[in-house]
């Protein structure tokens, strides 16, 4: 593959040569100039090599029409038939890929005919408005520069020679750099284009990377780690660092020095360390000592290229103090998160306890209020209870029950809520300050749950019973008339016969007939 790229990118350097306006780009090449017949016996050579490789509809060439030119009409020309004054080289490098030149797919291709051209190319990438076909976070690039000495890259970036090399084990290796949805979330961007922050596309850690060939890039990768550690990103040209001072400066300003590899890797060292936990508390700590140490004037990668190593430092020794305050702050919030949790599930037990009081307070006043209302007249006369009065009472009884288990039950039920919205309100919005919303919900939720559960069923248990009774007072009368005063079936007379073994031993004058009362006559 490296021969074929050699031979189309000597090729393409040879036309160059003889255009007055060479233009290339990395997915298009344009070139034009005056009409001669070596450059067309040059454009015959660059044609067919274009088409020995499978990607002739890549390459356009015009002489003084509007038509492209075949390689019939550049031989037609070539020997005489005609002398075009102004000829014009169109090339779609992305064409390459559906030919012979290059043959993997994986990684993004493309091909450079002079270290001039890429030079100016890369100069003028900005990257924070990247080129979606090109820098892409999950596709690596790899640019083959013709006349490049040594190659250098990073992880998602590879700058080779057309000589064939073997690149090192860095190249498509993992690296420790946020994406860019992590770093909008510490980053307010308020940009008026669509930003797109990738550092890893720009990434240098690899090859010959202080070589002036690499100066863009390291440009390139010095302006988007830095970017990683403002708090606020409007342009290029207007940064703010919200540390111990707040500063706001440009990013890059014209006439700052390219910073070497040492500074970009310590740089890069930063911005893991800082976005490897803890993210804001670190990336803070390191920005309060550029934003004192960084001088008055300076863009901010002018002023942290040779501070850096030392904020760093700083900020890892402070960071220890912090995290143990913060240990102890967070035991201090989680004891208290614990005291609310505790106070809430003795409430559940509480209300569980007055409802069944009341149900005993409720049932042992309504015995009372019968034993005192009915008995002493239930004794004299058991029809007593079949009357209006007492039928009355029952009715009156199981209203009591069923109003006085709704009211209680709602007043609960409300000083549950509210109580557990207070609790909420007070543990998520006041006082964390060390727990994430969902860490706060998982341990109130697991330390009540047996609780809540245990009062619900206990609560339904005793509504039930209060249901219960108040329906048997409000049907009592008709239960007792049904099972107490129910009518008994009257029994037939039968006559029997006297026994005749125990007619001897009855008495004499049960058998006889009564005797008629004698009349005494008055004498006269």
């Amino acid at each position: 593959m490296t021969q074929r790229l050699q031979t189309i990118a000597e090729h393409l350097s040879g036309l160059r040569t003889y255009a007055s306006n060479p233009f290339e780009a990395w997915d298009s090449i344009v070139f034009s100039g005056d009409f001669s017949n070596d450059l067309c016996r040059k454009a015959i050579e660059c044609l067919e090599a274009f088409e020995q490789f499978g990607c002739l509809d890549a390459c356009y060439f015009w002489f003084d029409s509007d038509w492209p030119a075949t390689l019939d009409d550049l031989r037609a020309v070539e020997a005489g038939a005609r002398r075009p004054l102004e000829w014009r080289l169109s090339v779609n490098k992305n064409g390459f890929v559906n030919g012979e030149v290059f043959e993997e797919t994986d990684v993004k291709q493309v091909l450079f005919c002079s270290i001039d051209s890429f030079r100016a190319w890369a100069g003028g990438i900005n990257p924070f408005l990247l080129d979606k076909d090109l820098f892409h976070a999950g596709r690596p690039v790899k640019i083959f520069v013709n006349g490049l000495a040594k190659a250098f890259g990073g992880p998602r970036i590879a700058v080779c020679p057309l000589t064939p090399i073997a690149l090192p084990a860095s190249w498509l290796g993992p690296f420790k750099l946020p994406p860019d949805t992590e770093l909008r979330t510490h980053i307010h961007v308020a940009t008026s284009f669509n930003m797109r922050l990738e550092p890893a596309s720009f990434l240098l850690n690899w090859g010959n990377v202080d070589d002036q060939d690499a100066e863009p890039f390291r440009n390139l990768c010095a302006k988007s780690l830095s970017a990683c550690l403002v708090q606020e990103f409007f342009d290029v040209d207007h940064v703010t660092l919200n540390g111990t001072k707040r500063r706001s400066l440009p990013l890059v300003a014209t006439g700052d020095v390219a910073p070497t590899g040492n500074q970009l890797e310590s740089l890069y060292s930063a911005i893991e360390w800082g976005f490897s936990e803890n993210a804001d508390t670190r990336i803070l700590l390191i920005v309060d000592r550029l934003s004192l140490d960084i001088p008055e004037g300076a863009s901010f990668v002018e002023g942290i290229k040779n501070r850096i190593d030392e904020a760093l430092e700083h900020a890892k020794n402070k960071y220890r103090f912090v995290i143990l305050k913060r240990k102890e702050e967070h035991s201090k919030e989680l004891a208290n998160i614990q005291k609310e949790l505790r106070t809430q599930s003795d409430l559940f037990a509480q209300k569980v306890r007055s409802l069944l009081n009341g149900l005993l307070r409720d049932f042992l006043a309504a015995l009372l209020l019968v034993s005192i209302g009915l008995f002493a007249r239930f004794i004299k006369d058991i029809n007593v209870l079949q009357s209006l009065e007492a039928g009355l009472l029952f009715r009156a009884l199981g209203v009591y029950f069923l109003v006085s288990v709704s009211l209680q039950a709602l007043v609960h039920w409300r000083d549950l809520r509210i109580s557990e919205k207070e609790m909420i309100f007070w543990t998520s919005d006041l006082t964390r300050s060390y727990m994430t919303p969902d860490e706060l919900k998982k341990l109130t939720e697991e330390s009540i749950k047996e609780r809540k559960t245990s009062c619900y069923r206990q609560a339904a248990l005793i509504i039930f019973l209060y249901v219960a009774i108040g329906l048997f007072s409000w049907n009592l009368q008709p239960i007792i008339s049904h099972w107490v005063f129910r009518p008994q079936p009257a029994k037939a007379a039968t006559y029997q016969q006297p026994d005749a073994t125990n007619q001897n031993n009855l008495d004499p004058s049960l058998l006889l007939p009564p005797r008629k009362p004698s009349v005494k006559h008055r004498q006269p």
